[in-house]
């Protein structure tokens, strides 16, 4: 990954959504869809990786005391 994104979806409109991307000088607005696609594809990949709340709060806690 090589930073943020949002996927906008409204309804009614295009389909397959739109992605947001932001930098420190300017933004950018992805509409095709298979740009789109590839982007939906990276978030549910990033939702399949990610920790349950409880573990996420567990792990920063762990990381936090090591620091201390």
């Amino acid at each position: 990954m090589q930073g943020g994104f949002v996927i906008l979806r409204f309804p009614g409109t295009i389909e397959s959504g739109v992605v947001y991307l932001e930098n420190m000088t300017s933004d950018i607005f992805v509409e095709r869809e298979a740009e789109v696609h590839h982007y939906r594809l990276a978030f549910d990949r990033l939702c399949e990786m990610a920790l349950e709340p409880q573990q996420s709060v567990a792990l920063i806690t762990q990381i936090a005391n090591q620091i201390n």
